[in-house]
């Protein structure tokens, strides 16, 4: 049974190119049945009290989804900082809300990460006595799939303003813990060739 904890906020990263998609918004790519974003909905939201959606800008298609968008950190060379940015913005978003201890982020694309990730990642921050946990697996660490402490919101920032790019970069600095995981959690549908392979799957695995 998923557990929803009153003081977790979500954030779904969709602020990339999406070049690897041809230009098409990633968020709105159909995986069986429905769009990426709906997927990542459907997985965040039982788990946390709040939840927005990171962006580069705002866009009027994101408007039926009723999400609070979350855009990217702004400043001189923000376009470059890639995810970053749009972790940095997430943490300051989650750190104004009221009652508030942690934000989980994911990224639009891994809809198969499992729907107790929040708590998971969270005990796993806690056993480590880190302020962050991110998802790491066989097939390899996915640094944006991750809870945060709110505490680190003002590192990040600060990370960001210092030209940090990198997402995995500032988890070390910070300490975070990792939680291990099945190698299916770590599948990114960055092209249209993915999206085929993982339909291919069966729907439970």
């Amino acid at each position: 049974m998923t557990e929803c904890r009153t003081d977790f906020a979500g954030v779904i990263l969709a602020g990339g190119a999406s070049v690897r998609m041809g230009g098409v918004d990633k968020a709105l790519v159909m995986f069986r049945g429905r769009s990426l974003l709906s997927s990542a909905v459907a997985l965040l939201a039982p788990q946390v009290a709040q939840l927005g959606l990171s962006v580069h800008r705002p866009d009027v298609a994101f408007a039926p989804y009723g999400l609070e968008l979350v855009t990217d950190a702004p400043g001189p060379g923000a376009e470059r900082q890639g995810p970053m940015s749009g972790i940095a913005a997430s943490l300051a978003w989650a750190a104004g809300l009221d009652g508030i201890a942690w934000c989980m982020t994911m990224p639009v694309d891994c809809p198969l990460l499992p729907g107790d990730l929040a708590v998971r990642l969270h005990q796993a921050a806690v056993a480590g006595g880190a302020p962050a946990a991110y998802v790491k697996t066989p097939a390899g660490e996915e640094p944006l799939a991750a809870i945060w402490s709110i505490a680190c919101a003002v590192q990040a920032g600060r990370f960001l303003e210092a030209g940090g790019r990198s997402v995995r970069r500032f988890h070390r600095e910070i300490g975070s813990a990792a939680l291990p995981g099945d190698a299916l959690w770590a599948t990114n549908l960055n092209a249209m060739g993915d999206i085929a392979a993982a339909e291919a799957r069966p729907s439970d695995v």
